[in-house]
């Protein structure tokens, strides 16, 4: 099934395509396609699919018509593992799936993620955006709030660069069973901690760092309570935002009374960083 898109659609649509049974999706620059058994393609998929992107259609999203391939029987779970290859984020910081043997260098953070329904492999702009900037700021021992951590990467990532404690939340259930495997894959249980739930559940604590790699639907209610769970002088990455949407961020981030510290720029998609 292959759905042209525009990027800032494809976590949306990846999320229903995973309801609707998908054993696996991929990603191009303008579409997004998802694999599934010929068994699971019925009379009721293509209505739901087509009622779900006319309600993305309603909220501002460029949507085209799916179209329908069907390709010989083969060993899916081979075939999908296929695509997903190691990414090398900067010249520092691997990313790769467990299947795939690497020898590190000493200088070298290696982070194994396992592909499943959460965001966050290591190849879309925005995390590749978070990381580079994790790597340039983060200080040994800091406290670092992720949050809708996904895979749990940046979690990772910040516990392997030193981070004393790292809470990732999340709403998503699949997501916060995949961060917990991930977890425990990369050996960093005794510093990173999932829970489930929103920012309000942290209220009475504070960090020297937060990441939010989401949306900017989501990101804009939760920016005003950034400052609260901050120390002095803590700072803040952001990403998931497009180019076109960085004007309306702005406005938001200047009333919870965070300034500007720099940008990063990747594709469609920017990180900001904040103080």
């Amino acid at each position: 099934m292959t759905i042209p898109s525009e990027p800032a659609s494809f976590e949306f649509l990846e999320s229903f395509l995973f309801e609707l049974g998908s054993c696996g999706t991929i990603e191009t620059k303008e579409a997004i396609k998802g694999y599934f058994s010929k068994l699971q393609i019925d009379e009721k998929t293509k209505p739901r699919l087509k009622n779900y992107i006319e309600n993305l259609g309603a909220l501002g999203h460029q949507i085209g018509t799916p179209m329908y391939t069907e390709i010989p029987q083969e060993d899916w779970n081979t075939n999908w593992r296929k695509h997903f290859t190691p990414v090398q984020v900067t010249p520092n910081i691997l990313v790769k799936p467990p299947w795939i043997a690497h020898e590190n260098r000493p200088d070298e953070i290696v982070i194994e993620i396992m592909p499943r329904m959460a965001f966050g492999t290591g190849t879309h702009e925005t995390t590749k955006l978070c990381l580079q900037m994790l790597s340039e700021i983060i200080h040994s021992n800091d406290d670092v709030l992720d949050i809708g951590t996904g895979s749990g990467i940046l979690a990772i990532c910040a516990a392997k660069m030193g981070a004393s404690r790292v809470l990732g939340i999340d709403i998503d259930e699949d997501a916060i069973d995949n961060a917990i495997e991930n977890i425990r894959q990369n050996r960093v249980e005794t510093q990173v901690e999932i829970r489930s739930g929103t920012i309000d559940m942290v209220d009475k604590e504070q960090f020297n760092l937060i990441c939010a790699n989401i949306d900017k639907r989501t990101l804009v209610p939760v920016i005003q309570k950034f400052k609260k769970q901050l120390y002095p002088g803590g700072r803040v990455i952001l990403s998931g935002i497009l180019k076109s949407e960085e004007k309306d961020i702005i406005h938001p981030i200047q009333k919870a009374g965070l300034v500007f510290l720099g940008k990063k720029q990747l594709g469609e998609w920017i990180g900001l960083l904040l103080r």
